[in-house]
């Protein structure tokens, strides 16, 4: 691409945003709109339409924060449809053949880094104007954060692309919340002719193992490598599908699994995903590559109708990666291959005359992404003890939304499940207010399980409930007044990502006596307790507790350990109260493979698909825990995960066959192996060199030099290898 295609691109964003971006704290010399000051911002602006199909032009640009002490964010713009904040920088060259600096780079993440953790002292006025509003942003449930960046020229240093690794690697500490949007002279270019429709995207697309389908309209399926579909996301990003699918995409968990599994099972993508579905406007089969193990389909006016997920994540993982999509060593992508149809929507009509059937391209979307999705929630419904609870708050007038389509239908004399389980988990214990802030919905995902009855049973009455919700709007009301004192730092931060733990400690400061279980009312509380004087002494306690941790606050309240501390403290040093658990959950649902310390995301991922494998085995369970809290050192040890975990020492050979320490496998029974051949490699533990480890092992192994797991007594037998490592 060159400058006809940069031409092209300055006139879009110059149409787009002329006269509607504020330039009034920039030096402009001669026409506003040839400035490098309107095109930068101009830029910044449209990269929002490239991300969404309906906004409003105007709104955008009132959300440029570009200019002096702009901390290296140019734009900040929500969209409440999809509960997305887009954190936008842009560089604008007008030859299109200059990277962004690394520098630049860094000062956006910087910026970034700061605006999460609401250093509002470190932004222009322009962001300063709008802090409320950000504030209110942050604090909503289930925020994604969109990394944007913009710019003309087409490559991306290896340098910049590990410093936003590290951004999500941070970010995304213990959930996905932020995604990077890389948007460079190829994808904007690709925007230019999809506004309204995708069907401009001509590409040659390479199937393995494809083949034929024989019927109405010609079609071709086989397998397509994910290489090939992060190019595609590269060059044209959202522009690849359908208009009308764009409006559906985002679900988060779907989005997680995906990914979870290129980091985890690549080799396994092909069995656990759907697929791609594309159709185009013309498919013709090229002569190269004229076998069914390898065919090249030249395809015109495509779009992708299913499976826009998939490209997604693909595309967006493939971006995080610093290395070249068309290098080798693309992170776990070249071991990635998913299922791909390609249909053409050309027909001929009764006169011989060929026409583009867009009727059948409306019904192939709408059907295949026609799912009825039941959530976890949903079963709640379904528990005798909730409708008990229903029926008895009717009685007095109070309304228990227990259907998810109600649960936003909140008033003074109703609430629905979601607030019910914050608010009595917060009177339960820290374990249970620290799992529904990371994750509520796991609550639901058993109804049987301890972790719903610890919260939910018979002893538990519809009145102690209801009084428990009322108690949490008077706490979070105060909260928010506290909010509307304009608090910086630590403070606000706390405000915005710790108020469960706030919560928490004014439940234990009230006390359960305090709470009735058998009248709705709160009087005697109400007359007995200063609530601003509590909060604001435990904000107090919070906030130097924070100062101390060498983390941002927003990841300090991700940790569930770091949380548990800062808990304890204000417990002992404010409430005076000694700390005392009751009816904790059980061992092996406190194990929880992302609480392990010094563990990679990527670690925790891959160790958490295996223990998923496990989870129903006491014993397997057990020496899995025992072995991460024991046994693993990140700093002296890594694994290699493909469905079984190997185990191996970190040392400066080249083979892993010379580092290796054993393998956990499991089918029926968790499976160690010391000695054992795959791919022609023969694997041998690094152990076996030791005469005494042979003898301590050979009462234990079998004729295959493996330890099957199959009581405690093996888990505590096992556990002595600790003397050997």
């Amino acid at each position: 691409m060159g400058l006809l295609e940069m031409s092209q691109i300055k006139s879009r964003i110059t149409e787009e945003y002329d006269g509607l971006l504020d330039l009034s704290d920039a030096i402009v010399r001669g026409e506003p709109t040839e400035s490098n000051e309107f095109l930068s911002r101009a830029l910044a602006a449209y990269s929002i339409n490239v991300m969404y199909t309906e906004i409003d032009n105007s709104i955008v640009a009132n959300s440029i924060t570009d200019g002096s002490k702009d901390n290296g964010i140019d734009l900040i713009y929500y969209n409440k449809e999809k509960n997305e904040l887009c954190l936008v920088q842009s560089k604008y060259n007008h030859k299109g053949n200059s990277e962004p600096a690394i520098g630049d780079i860094h000062s956006f993440i910087v910026g970034v880094k700061d605006l999460i953790n609401t250093k509002f002292d470190k932004f222009n006025q322009k962001v300063n104007d709008r802090r409320d509003e950000i504030v209110s942003i942050l604090e909503k449930s289930k925020l994604k954060f969109k990394i944007i960046l913009v710019y003309t020229a087409t490559n991306l240093s290896q340098d910049a692309r590990r410093e936003f690794n590290d951004l999500l690697e941070e970010l995304n500490d213990f959930r996905d919340v932020a995604e990077l949007e890389i948007i460079n002279q190829k994808r904007l270019y690709a925007s230019l002719h999809n506004k309204k429709n995708s069907r401009n995207i001509d590409i040659d697309i390479d199937l393995k193992d494809w083949g034929r389908y024989e019927g109405e309209m010609e079609a071709v399926y086989g397998q397509v490598s994910a290489l090939q579909i992060a190019d595609w996301w590269e060059s044209y990003g959202n522009s690849l599908y359908d208009y009308n699918l764009r409006k559906v995409l985002g679900n988060t968990q779907i989005n997680d699994e995906i990914r979870n599994t290129i980091e985890t099972e690549p080799e396994l993508f092909w069995y656990y995903n759907n697929g791609i579905t594309i159709v185009c406007e013309e498919l013709d089969k090229k002569r190269k590559g004229n076998t069914k193990e390898l065919g090249t389909f030249e395809c015109k006016g495509i779009s992708v109708v299913n499976g826009a997920q998939t490209v997604g994540v693909i595309g967006k993982y493939a971006q995080t990666i610093p290395t070249s999509v068309r290098e080798d060593g693309k992170g776990n992508l070249d071991n990635v291959y998913v299922p791909l149809r390609i249909i053409s929507i050309t027909s001929v009509d009764d006169e011989e005359q060929e026409y583009l059937n867009e009727a059948f391209a409306s019904a192939v979307t709408t059907k295949n992404n026609r799912q009825n999705e039941i959530k976890e929630r949903d079963f709640v419904s379904l528990d005798s003890y909730q409708k008990k609870i229903e029926r008895d708050l009717a009685l007095i007038g109070i309304k228990y939304h227990l259907m998810r389509s109600e649960e936003e239908e909140t008033t003074e004399t109703s609430f629905g499940v979601r607030e019910a389980t914050r608010a009595v988990s917060f009177a339960k214990d820290i374990e249970a207010t620290i799992l529904v802030k990371r994750e509520l919905g796991s609550i639901f995902a058993d109804i049987d399980s301890p972790v719903y009855k610890k919260l939910f049973n018979d002893s538990v009455t519809s009145y102690y409930i209801w009084n428990c919700v009322r108690i949490e709007r008077i706490i979070a009301d105060k909260l928010e007044l506290k909010k509307a004192e304009s608090p910086v730092g630590e403070r606000l931060a706390i405000l915005l990502y710790g108020k469960e733990i706030v919560s928490k400690l004014v439940f234990d400061y009230l006390g359960k006596e305090l709470i009735p279980k058998d009248s709705t009312d709160l009087s005697r509380l109400s007359q007995s307790v200063n609530f601003e004087e509590i909060i604001e002494q435990i904000l107090n306690r919070m906030v130097l507790k924070v100062r101390d941790v060498d983390k941002t606050p927003s990841n300090i309240f991700k940790n569930k350990r770091l949380m548990r501390d800062i808990y304890e403290d204000v417990k002992i040093h404010i409430l005076q109260q000694e700390v005392k658990e009751d009816g904790a959950f059980p061992e092996v649902e406190q194990f929880q493979v992302e609480n392990v310390e010094g563990l990679s995301r990527v670690e925790r991922l891959q160790l958490s698909s295996f223990m998923d494998k496990i989870k129903d085995d006491n014993q397997a369970v057990e020496l899995f825990r025992r072995w991460l809290e024991e046994i693993y050192d990140s700093e002296q040890h890594y694994i290699g995960y493909k469905t079984n975990i190997h185990f191996y020492r970190k040392d400066e050979s080249s083979f892993a066959t010379e580092k290796f320490i054993f393998r956990l496998a499991y089918y029926t029974k968790l499976i160690i192996s010391l000695e054992f051949n795959v791919y022609g490699s023969k694997y041998r533990s690094t152990l076996m060199d030791n005469e005494n480890f042979v003898k301590w092992a050979q009462n234990m192994v079998d004729d295959k030099q493996r330890i099957i797991i199959d009581s405690m007594e093996k888990v505590e037998q096992f556990m002595q290898i600790k003397d050997y490592i």
